[in-house]
C-alpha cells in the first residue's frame, strides 16, 4: 500500500527575480598638474545590458578645432571635485549627484568664471546648482573641484559682490556656498531677501525648489540675522532701489576661501 503524504501537495514555485551584476574597473589616468602627477577618474554612464559608455566634450564645442574636424575629449575628474560635490550639494544623494553629473556632461552648457577658465554647468532637477571648472590637458578633459552657485569666481557670486558687496569670505561665513543652508533656513522665505535676490541674482531664488523635495528637513529662523548682517533695513532698501553702489552696504568681513 503506497504511503500517504500527510503533509500535502508540494507548495508551488515562490516567484522570484534574479539579477546579474557586473563590474567594470575604473579607468585611472596620471596628470601633470602644478608640476606634479596627479590620478583622475573617467568619467562614464553604465547603461543596461551595454556596459558603461564613456563620456567626452566635443572639441568644436571648446573652440579647439573646426565642426569638420570635431572629435570627442575624454573627460576625467579628481577625487576633489567628487568630494566637494559631495559636501556641497548636501543632502542629495551622491548617486543622484553622480547621475546628474553626468546628464550635464551628456548635454554640456558652459560658462566663463571671472577667472577665464571654463566651466561646466551642473544642474538637478533642470536647476542650476553649480560649476565645475575644467582644464585640457593633452587634449583630455580634467574636472578639478566643483564651485556651487555662489563660490568664488562665479557670475553669481560676482553679482552678489557688486550688489550687496558680499566677499567669497562673507559667503563661506554664512554658509551661502553651500545648498543645504538654502534647504534648512528661511532665507528664501524672507521678503526683503527675495526682494533683493531678485534684482541681482534671481537664479538664486531657484534653489527653493529643493525645499519641496526635502519638506521634512528641520528648518531654522536664520533670515532675520542676515537681513541685519546685509543691513538690509528700510533706509538701505530706498538706497539699493536708487543707487545700487558698494557703499550703500555694510562693510564685508575677512574670513576663509572658498574653493
Amino acid at each position: 500500500m503506497p504511503s500517504i503524504n500527510k503533509l500535502g501537495p508540494p507548495p508551488p514555485a515562490l516567484n522570484h527575480m534574479e539579477a546579474v551584476l557586473n563590474t567594470v574597473k575604473p579607468q585611472i589616468k596620471y596628470f601633470n598638474l602644478n608640476g606634479k602627477k596627479r590620478p583622475a577618474f573617467r568619467l562614464g554612464l553604465t547603461q543596461i545590458n551595454e556596459g558603461v559608455t564613456w563620456l567626452g566634450m566635443s572639441a568644436t564645442a571648446l573652440g579647439i578645432c573646426p565642426k569638420e574636424l570635431d572629435y570627442k575629449l575624454k573627460s576625467y575628474i579628481q577625487s576633489h571635485a567628487i568630494k566637494r560635490l559631495e559636501e556641497r550639494l548636501n543632502p542629495i544623494s551622491i548617486l543622484f549627484v553622480n547621475f546628474y553629473l553626468m546628464i550635464s556632461l551628456m548635454e554640456p552648457q558652459l560658462e566663463t568664471l571671472s577667472d577665464g577658465r571654463k566651466a561646466l554647468i551642473i544642474s538637478v532637477h533642470d536647476i542650476k546648482v553649480g560649476y565645475l571648472p575644467f582644464d585640457i590637458v593633452d587634449h583630455h578633459i580634467i574636472f578639478r573641484t566643483f564651485l556651487f552657485i555662489t563660490c568664488n569666481g562665479t557670475p553669481e557670486s560676482e553679482a552678489l559682490k557688486d550688489g550687496l558687496a558680499l566677499s567669497r569670505d562673507d559667503i563661506s561665513f554664512l554658509k551661502l556656498d553651500q545648498l543645504n543652508t538654502f534647504i534648512e533656513s528661511d532665507i528664501l522665505e524672507n521678503s526683503q531677501l527675495i526682494s533683493v535676490i531678485n534684482e541681482i541674482c534671481p537664479d538664486l531664488l531657484n534653489l527653493k525648489e529643493f525645499k519641496k523635495i526635502f519638506k521634512n528637513t528641520k528648518e531654522t529662523k536664520s533670515s532675520e540675522q542676515l537681513v541685519k548682517y546685509l543691513c538690509l533695513d528700510d533706509q538701505y532698501e530706498n538706497i539699493f532701489k536708487e543707487d545700487n553702489t558698494e557703499n550703500s552696504v555694510c562693510e564685508p568681513m575677512e574670513l576663509c576661501d572658498c574653493d
